[in-house]
């Protein structure tokens, strides 16, 4: 509620399906890319193109490590 009062025209950022299933497993995986269980994440997820997604959780990642300076 407080963000609101201080930000009233801030809103939420839209992330395109791919996007979502990218984040969701990430953060399934404990936000790594865990190679043991990635196909069965995305499977489960119903994720059609592999790479791609793939390709969005290392970018995670990768923005991660450069915010946190590790």
């Amino acid at each position: 509620m407080e963000i609101k009062k201080k930000l009233p025209d801030v809103k939420p950022v839209e992330l395109s399906e791919q996007n979502q299933k990218a984040l969701t497993a990430y953060n399934l995986m404990k936000g790594e890319l865990d190679w043991g269980y990635v196909e069965a994440v995305l499977e489960y997820l119903s994720v059609d193109n592999f790479e791609v997604v793939i390709d969005q959780i290392l970018e995670i990642i990768s923005y991660q490590k450069s915010i946190s300076n590790v």
